[in-house]
Formats: structure tokens, sequence, C-alpha cells
């Protein structure tokens, strides 16, 4: 795997957040890519709204959600719900690798009431320090979340920020958004470097029949983090192994990966769910259910809950009920290198 930061020009197929294609740009040591978290839907806390249901289904490749919410009152409720992105860091110091058709839906985001599609609200934000800097990056035609869907775009939008009048330069520089000398090319050229955060939310109001439940599911596409993963970094009490309780199994596991791999190597994926906001609901979720899926079978999970059980060749499912979570989903991937 190639850092995004050694790349000539951006990959064919794969769409990175576009500050992280500048020419010449310093490597990570170990190439590797961050994880933007997932998670589920949001709304403000209702004492009428319940979770009946939720099944999660956590992959590499894909999130899908589908919650049963009863409305225990005699009124209807209809609130917003929303489905926020984290904050996305937008500049050299942060490596992201995004399969893209839309630079705003770059996860590919879809819902759906009852088993129809719903039309939802996309809002796309850029600030730097705090300040909303989103009609700045608009003004002069910049992706707000730095992402092109496009090699060719991604040329031309580097080509048009390095010949820029020098006082449009200096307005970039002003709003801190973009500076000139903290990324270069060969020649000792300078060439423009980002610096701003993104953040994503799509919404659509909800209405919450009367004394009814309602189906509600959503699907996305998933931004895990990869790294080159061996043994070493799998030490018993590191804080690795706790984050993701790795045993001594799947050391060895990961030992046996690495020793038939073509070149000594495995990746290693991280994916974390943000479960906790299930307890915006009234009581806890009443019947919860897990799956994950590893997606070949020669791969490796592991992850920090009891009770999961394989189900099929790469599929775990863990079940509960009257289920309040206290903490996130946080997945270990380790995945032999083709």
């Amino acid at each position: 795997m190639q850092s995004a930061h050694s790349l000539p020009r951006p990959l064919a197929a794969v769409a990175l957040f576009a500050a992280l294609l500048a020419l010449g740009g310093p490597a990570r040591a170990n190439d590797s890519t961050a994880r933007i978290d997932a998670g589920g839907l949001v709304f403000t806390q209702s004492s009428a709204i319940e979770m009946a249901e939720e099944d999660l289904y956590l992959s590499r490749g894909e999130v899908r959600v589908r919650y049963l919410f009863r409305n225990t009152s005699d009124k209807d409720v209809t609130t917003l719900v929303a489905f926020p992105l984290p904050k996305l860091t937008v500049g050299d110091e942060v490596n992201y690798s995004v399969d893209a058709n839309d630079p705003d839906n770059f996860v590919d985001f879809k819902a759906a009431v009852d088993g129809e599609p719903i039309s939802f609200e996309t809002q796309v934000r850029a600030t730097r320090f705090g300040v909303d800097v989103t009609d700045v990056l608009k003004a002069y035609d910049v992706p707000v979340t730095g992402i092109t869907t496009d090699p060719d775009e991604a040329d031309l939008l580097y080509q048009r920020l390095n010949t820029l009048p020098e006082a449009d330069r200096q307005e970039l520089e002003s709003h801190g958004v973009m500076d000139w000398s903290s990324a270069w090319i060969g020649e000792g050229k300078p060439i423009a470097s980002f610096h701003w955060q993104a953040e994503v939310v799509f919404y659509w109001q909800q209405t919450f029949p009367a004394n009814d439940t309602i189906e509600v599911t959503h699907s996305y596409r998933p931004v895990p983090g990869v790294f080159f993963l061996d043994a070493s970094l799998l030490e018993p009490g590191s804080e690795f192994t706790k984050q993701y309780c790795t045993d001594a199994g799947f050391r060895r596991g990961v030992s046996r990966l690495v020793e038939r791999s073509r070149h000594n190597i495995i990746h290693g994926n991280d994916l974390r769910y943000v479960l906790t906001t299930g307890n915006n609901w009234l009581g806890p979720i009443g019947r919860f259910s897990l799956t994950i899926d590893k997606g070949t079978p020669d791969a490796l999970i592991s992850l920090c809950i009891d009770g999961i059980e394989k189900t099929g060749p790469t599929t775990f499912v863990h079940r509960a009920e009257n289920f309040a979570p206290e903490k996130d989903i946080d997945v270990l991937f380790a995945v032999p290198v083709e």
C-alpha cells in the first residue's frame, strides 16, 4: 500500500482527501490511513419514543442498521432526526482513504422508513479554529469536504490554486484555510496546503405516530483505518491490546497470517461504532442484535464484548435484551494482503 502523500496523482478508483494528494509531501512511516468513526441516528431525547429493536451489521465495507421505534404516547411526535459524521480534519496531518461518488455524501448514506426510501437534507460546513469558513472555500470553488471524485478534478484544483494571484492567496491565508509554505513539490516549489475541519450531517423531520411502531433503516459505507499489522503491536498489556481485547489466540493467528503472506505483511483495519447514542431513547433498547462480518474466512477479528458467537464462515453475532450501551464498539480486523 502506498501512502497518499507519495502518490504523483490521485488514485483512479479512489477519491482521497484532496489536501493529502500533494506531490512530494512527507510519507507516513507505517503508510496508515485514519478511520472515521461510524455511528447511528440521533435525535432530541424523548420521553415518548422507545427503541424496541436494533439490528446492527458491521463490516469493513458496509454498515447497516434496522430500528423499531415505538411512540408510547397518545400524540404524534415529530422531531429532527440526524446522522452526523464526526469532524473531519482536512490537511496534511491526517490520511483518509475514501471511495466516493459524491464529495458531500461520500459514505453513500441511505435511509428508509417502513421500507420506503426517504429524502434527506445534507449540511456541509467547514470551520477553522471554530470559525465558519464554508463561504470562503465555496467562493474559490474548493470542495468543503476536501474530496474530489475524479482524479482530473483534483489535478485541476491544484493547478488553479497554485496559480492564484497573490491577493487571492493572501485572502485564503488570512482565514487560515490554506497556505503555500508547508507543502512542497520538486524543484523547491510550494503548493497549496489545506487546514480546516469539515462537518457533514444528513437530516430530516420524522413523525412517530401515536401508539404505533415504525421501522427505520439506514446504511452507509464506513471509512475504517488501514495500517500494517504484526504481532509486535499486540504485546500483552499495551494500549492497543486493551482497546481491542486481543488475546494469545489472536496474536498467534496474526503471526500465522503474516508467515503465510506473500510479503510477510497483513493489513489491520480498525472500525469504531458509536453505540452510546442509543441511550437517547426512552429506557433501554428492548432487543439488540450485533452482527460482525469479517468479509473473508481467512481474516480475524477482535473486540471487547462478551457472548459473541460464530454463526457462519465470516459472521459473528451478539444478542442482548433490555440493552443500555455503556461504551462504543471498537473492532479490529486482521486481513491478509492479496
